[in-house]
Order: C-alpha cells, then sequence, then structure tokens
C-alpha cells in the first residue's frame, strides 16, 4: 500500500511542478510586448546592429567555402 501512495504522491508532484513551469512561460501578448519595448529602446541601433550580422554571416561562409577545397585532411572526423 505505501509503494502505491508513494507513487500517487510523485505522479502528482511532477504534474504540480510540470503546470508550474508552464505557468512561467509567456504568451503571445507578452511577447508582443517585450518586443515592442526592445524596437523602443534599441530601434535606433538595429540597422547597424542587423548589418555587422550579415557581414559577419557572409563572411563565415565565405571561409567555410575556402576551407571546404584546401585538402590538407585536418578536418575533425
Amino acid at each position: 500500500m505505501t509503494d502505491m501512495a508513494a507513487n500517487f504522491v510523485q505522479a502528482n508532484l511532477e504534474q504540480l511542478v510540470s503546470s508550474s513551469v508552464l505557468a512561467w512561460t509567456p504568451g503571445m501578448g507578452e511577447l508582443a510586448i517585450i518586443l515592442v519595448i526592445c524596437l523602443v529602446l534599441f530601434g535606433s541601433r538595429l540597422p547597424s546592429t542587423m548589418r555587422s550580422l550579415g557581414t559577419s554571416l557572409k563572411e563565415f561562409k565565405k571561409g567555410m567555402r575556402e576551407g571546404e577545397g584546401d585538402g590538407t585532411g585536418d578536418r575533425l572526423q
């Protein structure tokens, strides 16, 4: 009888923990508000940040293409 009670308590505890974790996740409304606040605070710096991100991504891809054909054989297996 004690094993059945322990299993019941454990199952209810797991359900309580999972439901309380889900209670703290932001919904679509909260995410929209956070996005608007971020745009107001960082809106003036956003174009330059995206431009530098695009440049760095382009340079990374260029480096990956150059590294494919070098034939040195020092790649990780």
